[in-house]
């Protein structure tokens, strides 16, 4: 085989053994959470063997999520010393580096092994959504069997399929939707310029009528005879002498009227 021969099947090795180290071993999962969520990835893993060491790593979109970081107020204590054992409760002696965005890695390894033969979390992590539908996926890249002799996992790939089960999911509290208050418009008529009111004439006053006064009846006693009302007295003209005296003297005048009537045509 020629130098230029060996170069390239050298070449072509390497470039195979990278591509295998890229593979993931689930599906990555979609975050359909709304912009503005906290939202918590986890990987849980079900080993039916303690393993002695794991290798992953975590990708995700970082122009749609933000990683929620966990500080440490100790300036002596180095990033990876925090975050290692919150975001890896179940693994000791982690060694967690989410340095660059959008990839997070972690590893760590413990002599007696790791027991994962009841449903543990390997890793969780907090995001904040910007963007609604961007995912994460998680590669392993090694995953050593307690002895050394397999390998769950090696160079990204399964290499013993049977006996673990790795889940990857997404959860988050769906925020509060409030209503909103739907105010009806107010509607202002126009000003219209109404004509004016005409005062009605004032009504003439009738004058009171007094009623006409009511005679009261004339009483009458339990007898039943009605006693007749008061009159007054009308004097009557005299009679008798006085009469006879104005009768006189009435003759005595027309006697003396024919005397002077009889004189006149006696002297005539």
């Amino acid at each position: 085989m020629s130098k230029t021969s060996k170069v390239i099947s050298f070449i072509l090795m390497v470039m195979l053994v990278m591509t295998m180290s890229a593979v993931a071993v689930s599906a990555d999962v979609v975050c359909d959470a709304p912009a503005g969520t906290t939202v918590t990835y986890t990987v849980d893993v079900t080993a039916a063997r303690y393993f002695e060491d794991v290798q992953a790593v975590v990708n995700y979109d970082a122009a749609a999520l933000e990683l929620v970081r966990i500080e440490s107020e100790d300036p002596n204590v180095e990033q990876w010393m925090v975050e290692g054992p919150a975001r890896c409760p179940n693994l000791d002696g982690v060694i967690f580096n989410a340095g660059t965005e959008g990839v997070i890695k972690f590893n760590a390894s413990k002599v007696t092994g790791f027991n994962f033969t009841e449903k543990k979390s390997l890793v969780t992590l907090e995001f904040v959504v910007k963007t609604e539908g961007s995912t994460i996926g998680l590669t392993i890249d090694e995953m050593t069997i307690l002895g050394g002799a397999d390998s769950y996992f090696t160079a990204g790939a399964a290499s013993v399929t049977e006996g673990i089960t790795v889940d990857e999911y997404i959860t988050f509290e769906a925020p509060e939707t409030t209503a909103p208050v739907t105010t009806a418009p107010v509607t202002t008529a126009p000003p219209t310029d109404a004509p004016a009111t005409t005062v009605a004439p004032e009504t003439t006053v009738a004058p009171e009528t007094q009623a006409p006064t009511t005679v009261p009846a004339p009483a009458t006693d339990a007898t039943g005879i009605t006693e007749a009302p008061a009159t007054e007295k009308v004097d009557a003209p005299a009679t008798g002498a006085a009469t006879y005296i104005y009768v006189a003297m009435a003759m005595m005048a027309m006697a003396a009227c024919a005397v002077v009537v009889l004189r006149k045509k006696a002297n005539g």
